[in-house]
């Protein structure tokens, strides 16, 4: 993946250009740099340690293993969607759960869904899907009751077809 950064070089002394960038996550970058006046390219790596100062991130109580084996529905016919949900503290499935809540919707989010997932057993879960209209769909998971929220957790992308 590349993602492309615009950050304008100032000048903060003669011959010493400096700008600020804000990264995502600690770990080695490769940098591509390109100025047009003088014409200047030049790739090379960097490496952004963690700062000490941050609080940490509290880990997500849960981790969440997808049971999909095709990717794609059928417009009006239902689809299961099953996953596995692990209490990351012991390891082990997740099974009790009563607020395992599905949000669904079609990518922009002209339409969504919110549904709750029914466990099945040994931390899975399960729910019935039955969208619209074709196009490509989200699907999100989270549990209030152990404060998961939709962005914990990453989400499944479906692409339904006529």
């Amino acid at each position: 993946a590349a993602m492309v950064v615009d950050r304008s070089l100032r000048e903060i002394k003669p011959g010493v250009y400096s700008t600020t960038i804000k990264l995502p996550a600690s770990g080695r970058y490769d940098v591509a740099f390109l100025n047009d006046s003088p014409r200047v390219s030049h790739c090379f790596n960097l490496v952004a340690e963690s700062n000490p100062l941050l609080k940490e991130a509290k880990p997500v109580a849960l981790s969440i293993e997808h049971q999909v084996k095709e990717k794609e529905l059928k417009v009006s016919q239902d689809f299961t969607f099953r996953f596995k949900l692990i209490d990351t503290a012991t390891g082990n499935p997740k099974s009790d759960l009563k607020d395992v809540q599905v949000l669904t919707f079609l990518s922009p989010g002209v339409w969504q869904r919110r549904d709750i997932a029914k466990p099945v057993g040994d931390g899975i879960y399960e729910l019935k899907i039955n969208v619209p209209e074709a196009g490509v769909y989200m699907l999100f998971v989270e549990s209030p009751s152990m404060r998961v929220r939709y962005t914990d957790l990453p989400y499944l992308m479906l692409h339904a077809e006529e």
